[in-house]
């Protein structure tokens, strides 16, 4: 795998001080993980992290790092058997392991991510499905596991039953198809905001997430009878729930009236980001010259408008 700079001179050099900055301020995190296996906030992501600096100058050290942080966040969901999601749990470490099996050379773990796989297609087999169905908890985050794992028989079996489940709890409605979002999913301190069900628009927890997986399982040829017409129904529905000023976070009667702050999570940036992907994996070049006017909505927000309170992807 190679790389392209971006960057050369002085913008290089602050970039890299940002970077070491970085690394003196996670050096005592990582120390003080207690164990915690998360991709989203533990060893998991750290050794994310240290994967991708390892194939930088002078990288072997963050490769070992990588390793040892991976075999902490497998043996930790071994040890402690919990959560599947791909932020906070079992997906989220096989997830890890696999994106960085091609980047370090004998990092091994083949037997884990089939303990993984095998779990995760138990987990799945529940009909009808109990849980939410996004990205950051639920069946988003499954499939994109899966997709990671790809293309063997477990990781497309685990896709195709992402999508039956997807199909079981999709709503039809005559703006086109969308998914749920029920209060209890939500962190008992926010659960009083929202009615007992609502529809999310942000692409950490709601229908944009699904956009986006339903158009890299067409692309990859799986469950494409069940993927294809719930995309294209999902999409609908998403278009439709826009205002002038870009997208709310959702359409309880609190949120639907105002766009949300400019975010990967909620709001314009997201949206745009999962259409344009599913437009070009599924070649409908109407989707993204929408995407691209999302964006550019985006872009010319002013910034005391944009809600943006920190450097997050």
């Amino acid at each position: 795998m190679s790389w392209t700079p971006l960057l050369e001179g002085g913008l290089k050099d602050r970039a890299m001080e940002s970077i070491a900055t970085v690394l003196d301020a996670l050096s005592t995190r990582e120390r003080d993980l207690d164990g915690s296996p998360s991709l989203a906030g533990g060893t998991a992501g750290l050794a994310i992290l240290h994967g991708y600096l390892a194939q930088t100058e002078g990288g072997q050290d963050h490769a070992a790092l990588a390793a040892r942080l991976l075999q902490r966040a497998t043996a930790a969901v071994a040890d402690h058997p919990g959560f599947a999601s791909l932020y906070g749990g079992l997906a989220g470490v096989g997830w890890a392991l696999a994106h960085l099996q091609d980047r370090l050379p004998g990092l091994g773990g083949e037997n884990e991510l089939t303990e993984i796989d095998q779990a995760l297609l138990e987990h799945l087999d529940q009909s009808p499905w109990p849980d939410t169905y996004d990205l950051i908890d639920g069946l988003v985050g499954f499939g994109v596991y899966a997709l990671e794992r790809g293309p063997g028989a477990e990781a497309v079996a685990c896709l195709e039953r992402v999508i039956d489940r997807l199909a079981e709890t999709a709503e039809h409605r005559p703006d086109g198809i969308t998914w749920v979002s029920r209060e209890e999913w939500l962190p008992p301190k926010y659960r009083h905001l929202y009615p007992h069900r609502y529809y999310n628009l942000g692409l950490a927890h709601g229908v944009p997430g699904v956009v986006a997986l339903l158009g890299l399982s067409c692309a990859a040829g799986v469950a494409v009878a069940k993927a294809h017409p719930l995309l294209e129904g999902a999409v609908r529905s998403l278009l439709a729930q826009q205002t002038p000023g870009g997208f709310p976070a959702g359409t309880e009667k609190e949120q639907a009236d105002q766009p949300a702050r400019l975010a990967w999570c909620y709001g314009d940036p997201g949206v745009a980001a999962a259409l344009l992907w599913a437009a070009r994996l599924v070649n409908e070049p109407a989707w993204e010259r929408e995407a691209r006017t999302i964006a550019d909505r985006a872009a010319q927000r002013p910034a005391e408008q944009a809600g943006v309170v920190d450097a997050g992807l």
